[in-house]
């Protein structure tokens, strides 16, 4: 390269193919190994078996002391597993009644 000559950018790739190229492949076949595993991941991660799983729509529960009522939960779907006390409830409603009113005087 002459001193004060400036240089375009066809005239760096000119310069460097080589490299260019080995990277464009690399590239190329990073991403597609990239893409391959990421499809693969996922084609086993579907494959779930739901054993011991209670799956419910429309739930409402109640808790009654003796006749009064305490409390009334309502939800559009719920999940239970076998092995569990807990319940997952989605889109819950709640509703909480006070058993007597309390009279300040």
């Amino acid at each position: 390269m002459i001193p004060g000559e400036s240089h375009t950018f066809s005239a760096l790739i000119q310069e460097n193919r080589k490299e260019f190229t080995t990277l464009l492949v690399l590239g190329v076949l990073l991403g597609y190994a990239f893409y391959f595993f990421q499809t693969r991941s996922s084609d086993e991660g579907s494959e779930v078996e739901e054993h011991g799983v209670l799956q419910m729509e429309n739930i409402v529960v109640n808790d009654y002391v003796e006749t009064l009522k305490g409390w009334q939960l309502k939800g559009e779907q719920a999940v239970v597993l076998e092995e569990s006390r807990r319940m997952r409830i989605e889109k819950v409603r709640i509703w909480i009644y006070v058993p007597y009113t309390i009279d300040y005087a």
